[in-house]
């Protein structure tokens, strides 16, 4: 058989590599025609304040990680204020993502195939995910995972060079900044890179890689440290991070779940939730004999930081599909290693064999679970936008796309659209406006300022540090005094802020607001599920 002894460099399929290319590619468009849903618009407001000098957590709220903020106003930057700016940067991550994967399975298989393999299943499911569970931090963050891994895994018979490994720390470190979980993939590299210096002969300088990749990490935390003291943002990341978030974190835990269940259920869900190619590939990787003398040695490796994120996933206690986000890739590159496998086994087998594996592969493609919640079947909403492709650019025919497949878990970006064009009509630019509710893409569509630095109310819905973050807002809108107020109904959302209330029915438990709202303001009409109101 081919991994008995044989090296698969012997016999590249390249068919079947350029399908998997190709599958990528239409993925990749297919990410282009995604809008924001809730989470995407708030990482875009805020990278759109801190593209206008704002300042995260100070300015514009939001209890995330900064590297998600980050992210998003590079987009900006580079590509205009848009909501396919985003997805123009998600999507060369993922070509950047892809292409790392085939870097690695040459390394550790001695061959590319499980590389375009791998990457394709990480792209496919990525794209099953649709608008409300990409461009997430995980998303970046296992993209970073990858770029990193790459840099710290020499080729046969060499170490890592010590700028390699710099620039892998500072990848883990903005890693560790869309997501702290996944900065624990700094302790299973550096394991690997003390291990891989201790077995080479370079006298003190097998110190220099590990000690380089912790100095990447720091650096870049220390610059990020250094732009919020400047900012004097940095008290309002430290309450937000260490304060509120504990609370939102422990809306999941419960009792009766331990922490071993928890991460049992994490490994379980991402073998099989999210493709049905990743736990054929994983089985085929680990029953299978190794094709090449260095793929264990990927196996471990990869394994191990998928652990430490997956622990990461059941400390949030949430679940949602998007937490496995940098999960996924790595899960694929290990079915990518089964999968050339199991194509080179039914090679040396013939024709026959070939066929079977290719139907196979066709039948698992698919089998896309997608995500849930969202209007119609994954391969609807696919065709759906297959069909938009030809005619990318006409505003009006995304807008109707967008119209139709941008709703989600009570989101309604045509909604959001036709509030935000309400308070265009009865404010001008440099006013301030109040969007009571859990719906920021309002404030983005409009182009007005928010009346005050929570750009949603769940912290002033929430129990914890309710005290605090009421104050702070009532401060806020009593110096901003906004032109106009959208109480939203219907933002039911127990997993968010402990209870099963409303935005408008939250107005009665929080009087000093209730008060302000009805001296200042008259109700001035009533649209899908929101309530407006004007200055008086």
């Amino acid at each position: 058989m081919i991994w008995l002894g044989t090296s698969p460099t012997k016999r590249p399929d390249v068919g079947l590599a350029l399908g998997a290319a190709l599958l990528s590619l239409v993925c990749i468009l297919l990410i282009s025609t995604f809008p924001w849903g809730r989470d995407q618009s708030i990482y875009g407001l805020v990278a759109d304040g801190i593209v206008h000098g704002r300042a995260p957590y100070l300015d514009l709220w939001d209890f995330k990680p900064p590297g998600i903020f980050f992210a998003y106003a590079i987009a900006e930057t580079l590509f205009g204020r848009s909501m396919a700016s985003v997805r123009i940067l998600e999507s060369l991550g993922l070509v950047a993502m892809l292409l790392g994967l085939v870097a690695l399975a040459r390394k550790f298989q001695g061959n590319s195939l499980a590389g375009w393999l791998g990457g394709a299943i990480a792209i496919f499911a990525h794209t099953m995910l649709d608008f409300w569970h990409t461009a997430q931090p995980e998303s970046f963050g296992g993209i970073l995972t990858v770029l990193a891994l790459c840099l710290v895994v020499p080729r046969p018979g060499r170490t890592t060079q010590t700028w390699a490994a710099l620039a892998a720390g500072v990848a883990l470190g903005a890693a560790s900044l869309m997501k702290p979980p996944l900065g624990g993939a700094l302790i299973v590299i550096f394991a690997y890179l003390v291990r891989q210096q201790l077995d080479s002969k370079q006298g003190f300088r097998r110190y220099f890689a590990p000690a380089a990749l912790v100095l990447g990490v720091m650096l870049l935390l220390g610059a990020v440290a250094v732009y919020f003291a400047r900012k004097h943002a940095f008290a309002a990341m430290v309450w937000t991070l260490r304060d509120f978030v504990p609370g939102y974190t422990a809306l999941g835990w419960s009792p009766e779940s331990s922490a071993i269940a928890m991460v049992h259920f994490a490994v379980v869900e991402s073998l099989v939730k999210f493709s049905v190619f990743i736990p054929i590939g994983v089985v085929a990787a680990l029953v299978l004999p190794s094709a090449h003398s260095r793929e264990k040695e990927g196996f471990y490796l990869v394994c191990g930081i998928a652990l430490f994120q997956l622990v990461g996933v059941a400390m949030q206690a949430k679940f949602f599909e998007y937490h496995y986000g940098a999960t996924i890739p790595l899960l694929a590159f290990l079915a990518g290693l089964g999968w050339s496998k199991l194509w080179w086994s039914a090679q040396t087998r013939g024709g026959l064999s070939l066929l079977v594996l290719a139907a196979v592969l066709l039948v698992a493609g698919l089998i896309a679970p997608g995500a849930h919640d969202l209007p119609g079947t994954a391969w609807q909403r696919t065709f759906q936008r297959l069909r938009y492709l030809p005619h990318f650019g006409n505003e009006a025919l995304r807008t109707e796309l967008d119209d139709r497949l941008a709703k989600a878990a009570g989101f309604d970006l045509q909604a959001d659209r036709e509030v935000a064009t309400w308070i265009r009509g009865q404010t001008g630019s440099g006013d301030t406006v109040l969007v009571w509710g859990f719906e920021p893409a309002i404030y983005w569509l409009s182009e007005r300022t928010p009346a005050t630095r929570f750009i949603y109310d769940v912290p002033q819905r929430s129990q914890w540090q309710q005290s605090k973050s009421r104050q702070w807002f009532m401060d806020d809108l009593k110096r901003s005094n906004p032109v106009v107020v959208v109480v939203q109904h219907s933002d039911i959302f127990p997993g968010v802020t402990g209870h099963n209330a409303d935005s408008a029915a939250d107005i009665s438990d929080f009087p000093e607001f209730a008060s302000w709202l009805e001296r200042g303001y008259f109700p001035a009409g009533y649209r899908y599920n929101f309530e407006y109101y004007r200055r008086r």
